[in-house]
Protein backbone atom coordinates (compact mmCIF):
# COMPACT_ATOMS: atom_id res chain seq x y z
CA UNK A 1 0.00 0.00 0.00
CA UNK A 2 2.78 2.40 0.96
CA UNK A 3 4.59 1.65 -2.31
CA UNK A 4 1.42 2.32 -4.33
CA UNK A 5 0.86 5.58 -2.48
CA UNK A 6 4.41 6.78 -3.19
CA UNK A 7 4.07 5.77 -6.85
CA UNK A 8 0.85 7.79 -7.14
CA UNK A 9 2.48 10.82 -5.51
CA UNK A 10 5.42 10.62 -7.91
CA UNK A 11 3.01 10.49 -10.86
CA UNK A 12 1.16 13.57 -9.61
CA UNK A 13 4.45 15.46 -9.19
CA UNK A 14 5.46 14.54 -12.74
CA UNK A 15 2.11 15.70 -14.12
CA UNK A 16 2.41 18.97 -12.23
CA UNK A 17 5.89 19.50 -13.64
CA UNK A 18 4.65 18.96 -17.21
CA UNK A 19 1.70 21.29 -16.61
CA UNK A 20 3.98 24.05 -15.30
CA UNK A 21 6.27 23.76 -18.32
CA UNK A 22 3.37 23.94 -20.76
CA UNK A 23 1.65 26.83 -18.95
CA UNK A 24 4.90 28.83 -18.95
CA UNK A 25 5.30 28.26 -22.69
CA UNK A 26 1.66 29.23 -23.30
CA UNK A 27 2.11 32.40 -21.23
CA UNK A 28 4.92 33.38 -23.58
CA UNK A 29 2.78 32.56 -26.64
CA UNK A 30 -0.16 34.64 -25.42
CA UNK A 31 2.03 37.67 -24.67
CA UNK A 32 3.67 37.28 -28.10
CA UNK A 33 0.22 37.26 -29.73
CA UNK A 34 -0.80 40.39 -27.80
CA UNK A 35 2.35 42.07 -29.12
CA UNK A 36 1.37 41.14 -32.69
CA UNK A 37 3.95 38.39 -33.19
CA UNK A 38 3.35 35.33 -35.36
CA UNK A 39 2.92 32.05 -33.47
CA UNK A 40 4.54 28.98 -35.01
CA UNK A 41 4.71 26.27 -32.31
CA UNK A 42 1.51 24.21 -32.47
CA UNK A 43 2.59 21.29 -30.26
CA UNK A 44 4.77 20.97 -27.18
CA UNK A 45 6.81 17.82 -26.62
CA UNK A 46 7.22 17.34 -22.87
CA UNK A 47 9.01 14.32 -21.38
CA UNK A 48 8.11 12.06 -24.28
CA UNK A 49 4.50 13.26 -24.45
CA UNK A 50 2.83 15.63 -26.90
CA UNK A 51 0.34 18.37 -26.02
CA UNK A 52 -1.32 21.13 -28.02
CA UNK A 53 0.01 24.62 -27.40
CA UNK A 54 -2.26 27.66 -27.00
CA UNK A 55 -1.85 28.42 -30.71
CA UNK A 56 -2.27 24.74 -31.59
CA UNK A 57 -5.60 24.50 -29.75
CA UNK A 58 -6.99 27.49 -31.65
CA UNK A 59 -5.76 26.32 -35.04
CA UNK A 60 -6.90 22.72 -34.46
CA UNK A 61 -10.39 24.14 -33.84
CA UNK A 62 -10.15 26.11 -37.10
CA UNK A 63 -9.10 22.97 -38.98
CA UNK A 64 -12.04 21.01 -37.54
CA UNK A 65 -14.48 23.79 -38.43
CA UNK A 66 -17.90 24.76 -37.09
CA UNK A 67 -16.48 25.65 -33.66
CA UNK A 68 -16.63 29.08 -32.09
CA UNK A 69 -16.52 30.83 -28.72
CA UNK A 70 -19.98 31.91 -27.61
CA UNK A 71 -18.97 34.10 -24.68
CA UNK A 72 -16.24 34.86 -22.18
CA UNK A 73 -16.14 36.52 -18.77
CA UNK A 74 -13.35 37.68 -16.48
CA UNK A 75 -13.28 38.97 -12.90
CA UNK A 76 -10.63 39.81 -10.31
CA UNK A 77 -10.45 37.73 -7.12
CA UNK A 78 -9.05 40.04 -4.44
CA UNK A 79 -8.68 37.25 -1.86
CA UNK A 80 -6.41 35.19 -4.14
CA UNK A 81 -4.96 38.23 -5.97
CA UNK A 82 -5.65 36.73 -9.40
CA UNK A 83 -7.75 37.14 -12.51
CA UNK A 84 -10.31 34.39 -13.09
CA UNK A 85 -11.87 33.83 -16.52
CA UNK A 86 -14.40 31.51 -18.13
CA UNK A 87 -15.39 30.88 -21.75
CA UNK A 88 -18.08 28.87 -23.53
CA UNK A 89 -17.17 27.01 -26.75
CA UNK A 90 -19.75 25.59 -29.15
CA UNK A 91 -19.21 22.64 -31.51
CA UNK A 92 -21.92 22.87 -34.19
CA UNK A 93 -21.18 19.44 -35.64
CA UNK A 94 -21.72 17.69 -32.29
CA UNK A 95 -24.19 20.32 -31.02
CA UNK A 96 -22.46 20.69 -27.67
CA UNK A 97 -21.48 23.71 -25.59
CA UNK A 98 -18.81 23.28 -22.91
CA UNK A 99 -16.99 25.71 -20.60
CA UNK A 100 -13.32 26.39 -20.04
CA UNK A 101 -11.84 28.06 -16.95
CA UNK A 102 -8.48 29.64 -16.16
CA UNK A 103 -6.73 31.75 -13.54
CA UNK A 104 -3.75 34.07 -13.82
CA UNK A 105 -1.95 35.72 -10.85
CA UNK A 106 -1.79 39.51 -10.88
CA UNK A 107 1.94 39.38 -10.12
CA UNK A 108 4.75 37.51 -11.86
CA UNK A 109 8.33 36.72 -10.96
CA UNK A 110 11.10 38.66 -12.66
CA UNK A 111 14.72 38.22 -11.57
CA UNK A 112 13.55 36.75 -8.28
CA UNK A 113 11.15 39.62 -7.49
CA UNK A 114 7.36 39.91 -7.82
CA UNK A 115 6.28 42.55 -10.34
CA UNK A 116 2.95 43.52 -11.90
CA UNK A 117 1.88 41.27 -14.79
CA UNK A 118 0.33 43.81 -17.16
CA UNK A 119 -1.03 41.00 -19.36
CA UNK A 120 -2.58 38.92 -16.55
CA UNK A 121 -6.20 39.74 -17.38
CA UNK A 122 -5.90 38.99 -21.09
CA UNK A 123 -3.81 35.88 -20.40
CA UNK A 124 -6.55 34.48 -18.15
CA UNK A 125 -9.16 35.02 -20.88
CA UNK A 126 -6.94 33.46 -23.57
CA UNK A 127 -6.34 30.37 -21.44
CA UNK A 128 -10.05 30.00 -20.72
CA UNK A 129 -10.71 30.13 -24.48
CA UNK A 130 -8.00 27.50 -25.05
CA UNK A 131 -9.50 25.20 -22.43
CA UNK A 132 -13.02 25.60 -23.81
CA UNK A 133 -11.88 24.79 -27.35
CA UNK A 134 -10.02 21.71 -26.10
CA UNK A 135 -13.19 20.56 -24.31
CA UNK A 136 -15.36 20.50 -27.46
CA UNK A 137 -12.82 18.92 -29.84
CA UNK A 138 -12.83 15.10 -30.26
CA UNK A 139 -9.72 13.39 -28.92
CA UNK A 140 -9.03 11.63 -32.23
CA UNK A 141 -9.02 14.97 -34.08
CA UNK A 142 -6.58 16.44 -31.54
CA UNK A 143 -4.27 13.43 -31.89
CA UNK A 144 -4.40 13.56 -35.71
CA UNK A 145 -3.70 17.29 -35.77
CA UNK A 146 -0.75 16.93 -33.38
CA UNK A 147 0.76 14.22 -35.61
CA UNK A 148 0.48 16.42 -38.72
CA UNK A 149 1.85 19.46 -36.87
CA UNK A 150 4.88 17.59 -35.53
CA UNK A 151 5.64 16.07 -38.94
CA UNK A 152 5.36 19.58 -40.42
CA UNK A 153 8.02 20.92 -38.05
CA UNK A 154 5.58 22.87 -35.87
CA UNK A 155 6.43 21.03 -32.64
CA UNK A 156 8.64 22.40 -29.87
CA UNK A 157 10.60 20.43 -27.29
CA UNK A 158 10.32 22.06 -23.87
CA UNK A 159 11.90 21.10 -20.58
CA UNK A 160 15.33 19.68 -19.87
CA UNK A 161 16.94 17.61 -22.58
CA UNK A 162 19.22 14.85 -21.37
CA UNK A 163 22.30 14.43 -23.48
CA UNK A 164 23.28 10.75 -23.83
CA UNK A 165 26.75 9.94 -22.51
CA UNK A 166 29.52 9.59 -25.05
CA UNK A 167 30.66 6.11 -25.84
CA UNK A 168 34.28 5.40 -25.02
CA UNK A 169 36.20 4.25 -28.06
CA UNK A 170 39.25 2.10 -27.49
CA UNK A 171 42.28 2.98 -29.56
CA UNK A 172 43.31 0.14 -31.84
CA UNK A 173 46.97 -0.41 -32.59
CA UNK A 174 47.75 -2.32 -35.75
CA UNK A 175 51.02 -3.87 -36.81
CA UNK A 176 52.59 -2.44 -39.99
CA UNK A 177 51.49 -4.23 -43.15
CA UNK A 178 53.42 -5.09 -46.27
CA UNK A 179 51.92 -4.50 -49.69
CA UNK A 180 48.76 -2.75 -50.72
CA UNK A 181 46.13 -2.24 -48.04
CA UNK A 182 42.89 -4.19 -48.45
CA UNK A 183 40.14 -2.54 -50.47
CA UNK A 184 37.37 -0.90 -48.54
CA UNK A 185 33.77 -1.57 -49.51
CA UNK A 186 31.97 1.51 -50.86
CA UNK A 187 29.41 3.02 -48.46
CA UNK A 188 25.77 2.16 -48.97
CA UNK A 189 23.78 4.65 -50.97
CA UNK A 190 21.22 6.71 -49.10
CA UNK A 191 17.54 6.07 -49.63
CA UNK A 192 16.67 7.90 -52.89
CA UNK A 193 13.10 8.61 -51.75
CA UNK A 194 13.23 11.52 -49.27
CA UNK A 195 10.24 12.40 -47.18
CA UNK A 196 7.71 14.49 -49.14
CA UNK A 197 7.49 18.12 -48.00
CA UNK A 198 4.78 20.73 -48.40
CA UNK A 199 5.31 22.98 -51.46
CA UNK A 200 7.16 26.22 -50.79
CA UNK A 201 8.43 29.10 -52.88
CA UNK A 202 6.72 31.14 -55.57
CA UNK A 203 3.41 29.59 -56.70
CA UNK A 204 2.83 28.56 -60.30
CA UNK A 205 -0.72 29.95 -60.66
CA UNK A 206 -3.68 31.42 -58.81
CA UNK A 207 -4.98 27.85 -58.44
CA UNK A 208 -1.70 26.91 -56.76
CA UNK A 209 -2.12 29.81 -54.29
CA UNK A 210 -5.70 28.72 -53.57
CA UNK A 211 -4.67 25.09 -53.09
CA UNK A 212 -1.92 25.93 -50.61
CA UNK A 213 -4.11 28.25 -48.55
CA UNK A 214 -7.05 25.81 -48.60
CA UNK A 215 -4.80 22.99 -47.33
CA UNK A 216 -4.05 24.83 -44.08
CA UNK A 217 -7.16 27.00 -43.85
CA UNK A 218 -10.42 25.07 -44.34
CA UNK A 219 -13.36 27.36 -45.08
CA UNK A 220 -11.02 29.91 -46.66
CA UNK A 221 -13.73 30.94 -49.16
CA UNK A 222 -15.66 32.56 -46.31
CA UNK A 223 -12.60 34.40 -45.03
CA UNK A 224 -10.49 35.56 -47.98
CA UNK A 225 -10.72 36.26 -51.70
CA UNK A 226 -7.88 35.14 -53.98
CA UNK A 227 -7.38 36.66 -57.44
CA UNK A 228 -4.77 37.29 -60.12
CA UNK A 229 -3.36 40.67 -61.12
CA UNK A 230 -0.82 41.71 -63.74
CA UNK A 231 2.40 40.72 -61.99
CA UNK A 232 1.14 39.36 -58.67
CA UNK A 233 -1.52 37.26 -56.94
CA UNK A 234 -3.83 39.10 -54.57
CA UNK A 235 -5.21 37.77 -51.26
CA UNK A 236 -7.77 40.04 -49.62
CA UNK A 237 -9.86 39.71 -46.46
CA UNK A 238 -13.62 39.25 -46.80
CA UNK A 239 -14.08 39.99 -43.09
CA UNK A 240 -12.09 40.80 -39.98
CA UNK A 241 -9.95 37.78 -39.19
CA UNK A 242 -9.16 36.25 -35.83
CA UNK A 243 -5.59 37.21 -34.87
CA UNK A 244 -4.47 33.57 -34.91
CA UNK A 245 -5.93 32.98 -38.38
CA UNK A 246 -4.29 36.15 -39.66
CA UNK A 247 -0.92 35.11 -38.22
CA UNK A 248 -1.09 31.73 -39.98
CA UNK A 249 -2.25 33.29 -43.23
CA UNK A 250 0.59 35.80 -43.10
CA UNK A 251 3.07 32.99 -42.48
CA UNK A 252 1.74 30.92 -45.40
CA UNK A 253 1.88 33.89 -47.78
CA UNK A 254 5.41 34.81 -46.66
CA UNK A 255 6.50 31.24 -47.53
CA UNK A 256 5.20 31.91 -51.05
CA UNK A 257 7.31 35.07 -51.26
CA UNK A 258 4.43 37.44 -50.57
CA UNK A 259 3.83 40.20 -48.04
CA UNK A 260 1.12 42.40 -46.56
CA UNK A 261 0.64 45.74 -48.37
CA UNK A 262 -0.73 48.10 -45.77
CA UNK A 263 -1.84 50.88 -48.18
CA UNK A 264 -3.85 48.43 -50.32
CA UNK A 265 -5.10 46.42 -47.31
CA UNK A 266 -4.16 43.12 -48.99
CA UNK A 267 -1.44 40.50 -49.39
CA UNK A 268 0.50 40.39 -52.64
CA UNK A 269 2.49 37.43 -53.95
CA UNK A 270 4.80 38.29 -56.87
CA UNK A 271 4.58 36.00 -59.90
CA UNK A 272 7.62 34.13 -61.18
CA UNK A 273 9.86 36.40 -63.19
Amino acid sequence: MEKDRQSKENTEIERTSEFVLMEAADNAQIVAEINGEMLKDMVYMVKGKSKLSYAGAKFAAIKLGNIHIRSSEVAFNEDLDQWEASALAYNGEMNITLPGYAEQPRLRKEKGELVLNEFARRTAVSKAVRNALMAVMPADHIAAYMKVAIEGGKGKQIGNKKTPPRKKVKAEVRAPTVGAPPRKKPPKKADPTPEEEAPTGTPESVDDVTKRIAHFLPGHNELVVISERGDYYRVGRKQMLDKEIENHLDFMISEMGGEWINDANEWRIPKKG
